[in-house]
């Protein structure tokens, strides 16, 4: 009897779950009137330049789930669904949600402490944490390339870096809406730092 066969394509469980809790997000904010809205992404969202408090904390995890349009959630939750499936096969279950969150947060923070405080700017959306899988995905797979040709990392960080600045400063494909690049700046790199780390501590274990 032949063996069943695999799927051509499975999302694998934390990727699956994270799309899904952005989904969900979403669609409870359509029931919420537009001054609910507003009040839940002010609550909600990260705000730089102050909130220095238990609540502004919280907010560097919750702003990761708020998206500005559906246009916008769409973009991420494609991008998360092409590195998040590569990266949880390399690294799966809990580490990869926490390098998830963890990046996000490093992005918000990274956006904060290059941005002009005085303009309190909102971030919405998981495109740092996305970028810290992505930054993550580039050094594990990369390094770890099979063939005599691997990965040029520094020409491919450049490759993702330069389109990220471009974009951020002049909006470009964003509809108009402000692009927080820092944050998606910081949370590749922070992705790439914890690609590096990751792949030393494998090593020394072997």
């Amino acid at each position: 009897m032949p063996p069943p066969k695999e799927p051509a394509f499975r999302i694998p469980f934390i990727t699956g779950w994270l799309i899904t809790l952005n989904v969900l997000v979403q669609v409870a904010r359509q029931f919420l009137s537009e001054a609910q809205d507003n009040v839940a992404v002010d609550n909600l969202a990260f705000v730089t330049g102050y909130r220095f408090d238990w609540w502004g904390a919280l907010s560097l995890l919750t702003y990761q789930f708020l998206h500005a349009n559906w246009t916008h959630l769409a973009m991420n939750m494609v991008t998360l669904l092409a590195f998040g499936s590569g990266l949880e096969r390399v690294l799966p279950g809990y580490r990869f949600l926490l390098l998830y969150l963890a990046s996000g947060i490093a992005g918000a923070l990274f956006e904060a402490a290059t941005a002009n405080p005085a303009t309190g700017e909102v971030l919405l959306g998981a495109s740092g944490s996305i970028s810290g899988v992505f930054g993550a995905l580039i050094v594990l797979l990369g390094l770890n390339r099979l063939g005599t040709r691997p990965i040029n990392l520094a020409l491919m960080i450049a490759i993702v870096l330069v389109p990220m600045v471009v974009m951020g400063v002049f909006n470009v494909g964003s509809g108009g809406l402000p692009v927080a690049w820092r944050a998606h700046v910081g949370g590749f790199g922070f992705g790439l730092i914890a690609g590096w780390a990751l792949l030393a501590l494998h090593r020394r274990r072997i």
